[in-house]
């Protein structure tokens, strides 16, 4: 697990830099070549975690072009060309983490782990339609914005829109439904494998709940969730995980 993140994590922070773009692409695809011939420690070690489980690269790949799409920036059609691009950034952590976790025999469960990535990606956009504002940035689908009538102008420069929380109820309830379908999956991993993708699903969904909690006014601030109460779930998923 750690080797997978240490990859990810790498990949994600080339991108996230004041560089140029041209620079940061560069850098990112001498991280991709990384995959085939790797010579750094952190890809000697992803790649070994690959054998050893099976992995196949095309999802670390994937990554990699939708990390691209962050270097330059460009409004997401539709609600299609966003889940794409949260399947890139997230949806192939969880087909590359779900054979660690036990569950590298059945396709379906590879699908359903694509799904909880999915859905943390969508959680994380929910929770930070102000931050990326700030960025010029705005990853809620072009069409849906349209259909709720909202202003994205005025979104990016942080005034309050009165139809923006409607929206994002809608993209709550969307990332809710994706997270049962993901959950689907679990049954198919190992026990400790259960507990693991079972926990880190119910804390996801609790920034959920904090963001209905703020009336889904995402331009007030970023929803934090307490230790304690993260902790008051764990009981709940270790109960599930057993069954």
């Amino acid at each position: 697990m750690h080797a997978i993140y240490a990859w990810c994590r790498t990949a994600d922070d080339l991108v996230d830099t004041n560089e140029p773009g041209e620079e940061r692409r560069r850098r990112l695809q001498h991280w991709a070549e990384q995959l085939e011939r790797p010579t750094h420690p952190i890809a000697l070690a992803f790649a070994d975690v690959r054998a050893r489980y099976g992995i196949d690269a095309q999802p670390a790949h994937d990554m990699i072009a939708g990390l691209e799409r962050d270097i330059a920036f460009k409004p997401f059609a539709d609600w299609s060309s966003l889940r794409d691009y949260c399947y890139a950034v997230a949806g192939t952590v969880g087909v590359m983490v779900a054979p660690v976790l036990g569950g590298r025999s059945d396709p379906e469960t590879i699908v359903r782990a694509a799904d909880m990535g999915i859905a943390m990606q969508l959680t994380n956009i929910l929770r930070d339609v102000a931050e990326d504002a700030t960025l010029g940035r705005l990853y809620l689908p072009v069409a849906e914005l349209t259909a709720f009538k909202c202003d994205a102008d005025r979104i990016l420069a942080m005034e309050p829109d009165p139809n923006l929380p409607a929206l994002i109820r809608f993209q709550v309830t969307r990332a809710r439904g994706i997270y049962a379908r993901s959950r689907e999956g679990l049954p198919a991993l190992s026990r400790v494998g259960r507990a693991t993708a079972g926990t880190a699903s119910a804390f996801y969904e609790l920034i959920l709940d904090g963001i209905e909690a703020n009336g889904c006014d995402v331009l007030a601030g970023r929803v934090h969730v307490p230790l304690p109460t993260k902790l008051r779930r764990v009981p709940g998923v270790l109960v599930q995980s057993v069954r």
